[in-house]
């Protein structure tokens, strides 16, 4: 029993020391934001595209119109 606690001691030590807490929770926070950013992406750049080349055709279309 004595030997079991002696090698468990410095992973308990471990658990309880917090001096990668805040390096451990901002890599949660990074990674959170890039999957967020990756699913906007994907969800709304294709909607993005198509309003951008409506807005080119008719600012062509207007190029195009006769002057009278």
């Amino acid at each position: 029993m004595k030997r079991l606690r002696e090698s468990l001691r410095p992973l308990l030590r471990l658990l309880g020391d917090e001096s990668g807490q805040a390096i451990s929770e901002y890599s949660i926070i990074t990674a959170s934001l890039l999957v967020g950013g990756t699913a906007a992406v994907v969800t709304f750049l294709p909607e993005a595209i198509k309003a951008y080349d409506a807005y080119v055709r008719g600012y062509y279309l207007v190029l195009g119109l006769p002057i009278p």
